[in-house]
């Protein structure tokens, strides 16, 4: 026979449980994240590089517009 727990004890054993629960799957998708993204690592190094480059240019255009319209 299982013994009977308050209302009291239910609810913190159910607090227990929901939170042993999302810790579990917290850490599961954290890990799954971090794999995913040490998996396209290249690819994000990549496009990092390619946006650096491209907001470069594109603020020496700015800075020659700048210069031609006499806002300098």
């Amino acid at each position: 026979m299982e013994p009977h727990l308050s209302t009291s004890e239910a609810s913190a054993l159910q607090l227990r449980l929901a939170k042993e629960e999302m810790t579990g799957v917290l850490k599961h998708q954290t890990k799954a994240l971090l794999r995913d993204l040490l998996l396209q690592l290249p690819q994000l190094c990549e496009g990092i590089t390619v946006a650096i480059a491209g907001a470069a240019e594109l603020f020496d255009n700015f800075a020659d517009y700048r210069i031609d319209l006499g806002l300098a």
